[in-house]
């Protein structure tokens, strides 16, 4: 259960929107294993 909660925590928290578009920025304690990004953009 806790998997689920943890990701709506990350969108609640994290979640942008600008220009008409989503973005989710990265936690710095999770950059190291999203390859360094900082920011996730909506395509």
């Amino acid at each position: 259960m806790r998997r689920p909660r943890m990701r709506v925590a990350l969108l609640e928290n994290n979640l942008g929107y600008a220009d008409g578009k989503y973005s989710l920025r990265i936690p710095a304690a999770l950059q190291p294993y999203m390859g360094g990004k900082t920011v996730i953009h909506q395509k």
